[in-house]
């Protein structure tokens, strides 16, 4: 059984090709308590693709609920900060370092203390962790080094 995997339809729609990522789809079967298909996939005999082509299938198909929840996260903040997507505000964070990283901590800190979800968006502690994590890597990969 290890050669077939269930994928949600949902993802399904959200991947270009899954043969691009060594998978051939062979049933699909209607689940009404999730409103969608789930579709029954068999590891094709392709070769890999290609190792410097990056897989974002991947991410969707692994972990689409857990990027779901980031993109909660990233959106609370964006309509609690009134963000203009051409000129986000964490771009602009005066000592980005402490600031994301105090934030990334405490969310860690609480996710682990057994606090799951955030009381103040709704959103899962570990997720928020990630979203400031991300922005962290911005101001890291975008800062004058020092």
């Amino acid at each position: 059984m290890s050669n077939v995997r269930f994928f949600h339809r949902c993802l399904a729609d959200q991947v270009v090709d899954f043969e691009d990522i060594g998978w051939t789809e062979v049933a699909r079967h209607p689940i009404p308590s999730l409103d969608q298909d789930v579709v029954l996939m068999e590891r094709s005999t392709l070769p890999d693709p290609k190792p410097e082509k990056l897989r974002w299938s991947l991410l969707l198909v692994m972990l689409g609920e857990q990027v779901r929840d980031v993109v909660r996260g990233l959106q609370y903040g964006a309509t609690k900060h009134h963000e203009d997507a051409n000129d986000p505000q964490y771009r602009k964070t005066k000592d980005p370092m402490r600031v994301y990283g105090d934030k990334a901590l405490r969310h860690l800190l609480d996710h682990l203390a057994g606090k799951v979800v955030d009381e103040e968006s709704g959103v899962k502690n570990w997720s928020l962790a990630i979203c400031n994590l991300l922005f962290l890597g911005w101001h890291s990969d975008n800062s004058p080094k020092r």
